[in-house]
């Protein structure tokens, strides 16, 4: 994070690319399509699964939703977590900044380890709403207008 707690791109060697789009635009079968003509790619949804399982964040869902949200195996129950926040602007935007910044952490990772001249192609459902657009040199939005 740079200053200010903005996130920055030092890679202009790599061509970043953002897909976004609601549900059922095709995201997901973009993100295959640039996969299999050899970008290297990575799902924002996937990230957040892979956040879930982290300790550190486990136990602040936990702090501030209780054990509610926890699963019979101690993951975390997206299910549970979704009827948590669902109708609760406040709790849905204490959530969002825990998760954004680190899927966001995640991105620039994944960019910087990018061998030079690869392209990179991110779907990333929130992208505007998270703020995470000026991560990318261009955005695509799958499915329909925007």
């Amino acid at each position: 994070m740079s200053p200010g707690g903005m996130l920055t791109r030092e890679r202009p060697d790599v061509a970043a690319v953002g897909l976004t789009g609601g549900i059922g635009a095709g995201k997901s079968t973009a993100l295959r399509s640039f996969a299999e003509s050899g970008a290297l790619t990575l799902s924002a949804d996937e990230v957040v699964h892979q956040l879930y399982l982290r300790a550190d964040v486990r136990q602040a869902l936990a702090e501030r939703f209780g054990q509610c949200v926890s699963g019979p195996s101690g993951g975390v129950d997206r299910g549970r977590l979704a009827d948590a926040v669902r109708g609760r602007p406040e709790q849905l935007a204490w959530l969002e900044s825990l998760i954004h910044p680190l899927v966001g952490e995640e991105i620039l990772r994944f960019i910087g380890e990018a061998p030079p001249g690869a392209v990179v192609v991110c779907e990333v459902p929130l992208l505007f709403e998270a703020g995470m657009d000026g991560l990318f040199d261009l955005v695509g939005h799958s499915g329909g207008r925007r």
